[in-house]
């Protein structure tokens, strides 16, 4: 499911991705926010593919980093203190930063997910982890395997 940023976009200009901010979809986040304060106290985070920063309401961080192709999406994205947007495509995102936690949060199926995984190795801190989220369908369960064949 390859997607340019124009139909990113697209799509959020049309309010496909709306329901991203919706109570349906606070389960997830709250669960994505479990796992991140469970481990980390305050951490540095960076969430790929961050949309409109939703994940954010349920993660006690010090700092937050959103990364997105669309900048419609982050026109729309959860400004809170210490929260920072960037407007680029997580294949060409590049920082000298460490992060505690990188979120992909139903991204990797739009990326080449495991090469994208091991770019971003290298902005993980010493003990920092990847939170993935992945929707459950017969085609994600592939992207897992080839995860678990190169992570723990």
């Amino acid at each position: 499911m390859k997607l340019t940023k124009e139909d990113w976009e697209i799509q959020y200009s049309q309010g496909k991705w709306d329901y991203l901010n919706s109570i349906k979809e606070s389960g997830r986040y709250a669960i994505i926010g479990l796992y991140c304060n469970l481990f980390h106290n305050f951490p540095l985070v960076l969430d790929v593919g961050c949309g409109f920063g939703s994940v954010v309401n349920y993660i006690k961080y010090k700092n937050y980093w959103g990364i997105d192709i669309s900048d419609v999406a982050l026109q729309k994205a959860n400004k809170k203190e210490n929260c920072y947007f960037l407007n680029i495509d997580a294949k060409e995102f590049t920082t000298t930063k460490k992060y505690d936690i990188i979120i992909f949060n139903e991204i990797l199926y739009y990326l080449d997910a495991i090469n994208i995984i091991k770019k971003y190795e290298e902005y993980l801190n010493i003990n920092g982890f990847f939170v993935i989220s992945i929707w459950d369908h017969p085609t994600t369960k592939l992207i897992w395997e080839r995860i678990n064949q190169e992570y723990d």
